[in-house]
């Protein structure tokens, strides 16, 4: 695992010495995703290409960036690619010669064997650079499933990369203009899809694609993989094959994400997900297996009783943190880390398990990944439902459905209903998808949010890119779709960039065997009935699961990895809420007004839903907006 950075200057290249300083100031920066080693590379006029090292591989052997035999292509990488002993044998045969160990060399004898189509070959999960010194072209190149980011901007005549926006704005050509959309996108789901980020012109390298700009500075972005569309080729009645394929596929990439030359770990919450991984993974260990959890004082929120079960079924040497507090120093400290507002209250915790197991080890596995393939999440079973009225028309939804919920609602002496979910039920799969999980609805930003800002910002910029997504893909059923838009979008953009920016801002590398690209496409071929049975999510996971761990373990619902964030904004956060978001998203944001503010806040007090994921959200877009102005 690395941080990489370079430039690209096509016309009148600075003087040498400039280029160093510049990217030098570009590692630095990014520093903390690779504290072993640092390393540049300059070509006599347009490429200068860095590398910061969190050595895994070949300790002492494997600085980047590496050039071929000739020194005619280089390269520097950010990530792991698991197939490198097969593909290192591959590529001696065929005649190449490595110098190294590590697998990044294996990069740049597949691009000199296949070019841009090397990316086809390669099994992992990987942000990196190519330089062709003959062509005098860039190759850029993001994984699959997109676990390791990659920012990019052209300015003028130079073409910019890193792995942290943190370094693209360490180059002083970069600019850190503020983006209308991306501004109304995290207001919207609290983060930014790709291609988009906070800043106008930074972009995300897509997951899946690799980018080429040539000597004439003409950039291409093409897309090497995507999940399979199509009708499920598994029945229902395969169910227990299925379930033999799925361990046998899982296990597989369990095992191959124990390579490394240093100790490997894995995060244990205690929940399906993570207890599976935790499960095969001690298969494949000889020594004994460190796990890691955190706890939470609030019973609603902690798991950590479930994470002993499975540390002790297994045999673990289990570590545990109790996270019960939250300063200001620490939230402002990794807010800086990502680089862009990230709203997911678990940054607290994943940041802070991250830390603890750097003491032990310099990899963990993690359970990321299985909730979207196989319909974890709360919204599943409710959209299962909204999807069968689809075929009528918003107008009789409207004046239907709507007063039949708040009938419903009165009858059974339910004091509050939620108007997100009246509302949510009315629109269309991809749009409905935006409601479930929405921070601001449109309506509500017209409600709380100030004149200016609501003139400034685009209107219905997030569902664009969810209805964009969607019509991109031709699914056989709805939960196929449904899938997609979580694999694509919330998944990337949200949950692997809190994985990504907290494990690194800690100098630990995390790896999560459910995003192999086989298991992907593997779990795009399965019925609804072996995800989503009874309104259960998981249902095939849960039948694998069932050999492997306690039944208190595989039989418990989803939990979720939940935090007390209204409890720090009521204490630990208070004073800094009001000081930070009344100078920032009221007075020089201009955001929200002091009246809007005031009156959430009195909503979050009186148990109004959603009112304190707005005020978190509104409390990192103005911690933000002091790290970065």
């Amino acid at each position: 695992m690395c941080g990489i950075c370079g430039f690209v200057e096509f016309n009148r290249p600075s003087p040498l010495a400039q280029r160093k300083e510049h990217l030098l100031n570009m590692c630095n920066i990014i520093r903390h995703r690779g504290p072993d080693d640092t390393g540049t590379w300059f070509s006599k006029d347009k490429m200068s290409l860095g590398a910061v090292r969190l050595s895994i591989l070949d300790l002492q052997g494997g600085h980047q960036p590496l050039g071929n035999e000739d020194q005619s292509c280089w390269v520097s990488q950010n990530g792991e690619i698991y197939n490198y002993p097969t593909l290192r044998r591959e590529l001696q045969e065929l005649g190449h010669v490595f110098k190294t160990r590590v697998d990044t060399e294996a990069i740049v004898h597949a691009y000199e064997e296949w070019g841009a189509d090397c990316v086809t070959h390669l099994d992992g999960m990987f942000a990196f650079a190519v330089w062709d010194e003959n062509k005098q072209q860039l190759l850029l190149a993001r994984d699959r499933m997109g676990q390791k980011p990659l920012y990019y901007t052209q300015i003028r005549q130079t073409f910019i990369f890193a792995s942290e926006i943190k370094a693209l704005l360490k180059h002083p050509l970069c600019q850190d203009e503020l983006d209308s959309n991306g501004l109304d996108m995290f207001l919207s789901l609290s983060y930014i899809p790709g291609p988009h980020t906070i800043f106008s012109n930074i972009k995300k390298l897509m997951p899946g694609h690799i980018l080429l700009i040539n000597r004439r500075q003409e950039i291409k972005t093409v897309p090497y993989w995507d999940i399979p569309p199509g009708a499920p080729q598994l029945s229902p009645a395969q169910q227990d094959q299925a379930a033999r394929q799925l361990e046998n596929i899982l296990d597989k990439s369990v095992q191959a994400r124990l390579l490394a030359d240093v100790p490997v770990g894995v995060f244990l919450s205690g929940g399906l997900d993570s207890s599976l991984i935790t499960a095969l993974l001690k298969r494949h260990k000889a020594d004994k297996l460190k796990s890691f959890s955190v706890s939470f004082r609030e019973p609603e929120h902690d798991e950590s009783s479930f994470a002993a079960v499975v540390a002790n079924f297994l045999g673990t040497e289990h570590y545990e943190l109790a996270v019960n507090h939250c300063s200001p120093e620490l939230l402002q400290k990794l807010v800086w880390h990502t680089d862009e507002p990230l709203a997911d209250p678990a940054i607290v915790p994943t940041y802070l398990v991250s830390e603890l197991a750097r003491k032990q080890v310099k990899v963990v596995l993690t359970g990321e990944g299985a909730d979207e393939l196989f319909a974890g999440y709360f919204y599943h079973p409710l959209e299962r439902q909204a999807a069968k009225l689809d075929w009528m028309p918003a107008w009789s939804k409207r004046g239907l459905l709507v007063p039949a919920a708040k009938a419903v609602n009165r009858a059974i002496g339910r004091q509050r209903y939620h108007p997100r979910t009246l509302w949510s039920w009315q629109l269309q799969s991809a749009e409905r998808w935006l409601a479930w999980m929405s921070i601001f609805t449109d309506d509500e930003k017209k409600r709380w949010l100030s004149p200016a800002i609501q003139a400034a910002i685009p209107r219905q910029a997030a569902a664009g890119v969810f209805r964009q997504t969607a019509q991109a893909y031709h699914a056989g059923d709805w939960l196929a779709q449904f899938s997609y838009l979580d694999e694509k979008i919330p998944l990337v953009d949200g949950l692997l960039m809190k994985v990504d920016k907290m494990s690194m801002a800690a100098s630990l590398e995390a790896r999560c065997p459910f995003l192999d690209h086989r298991l992907v496409e593997f779990a795009a071929t399965l019925p609804e009935t072996m995800k989503l049975k009874q309104n259960i999510g998981k249902a095939l996971l849960r039948q694998v699961a069932d050999n492997l761990l306690p039944p208190e373990i595989t039989q418990r619902k989803k939990h979720g990895f939940d935090v007390p964030i209204e409890r720090w904004l009521k204490e630990d956060l208070r004073a800094f809420f009001w000081d930070t978001v009344s100078a920032n998203a009221v007075e020089k944001f201009g955001v929200i007004q002091k009246a809007q503010l005031q009156g959430l806040w009195d909503e979050m007090q009186q148990g109004v839903p959603n009112r304190v994921r707005q005020l978190w959200s509104l409390l990192i877009l103005s911690t933000w907006y002091d790290a970065v102005y």
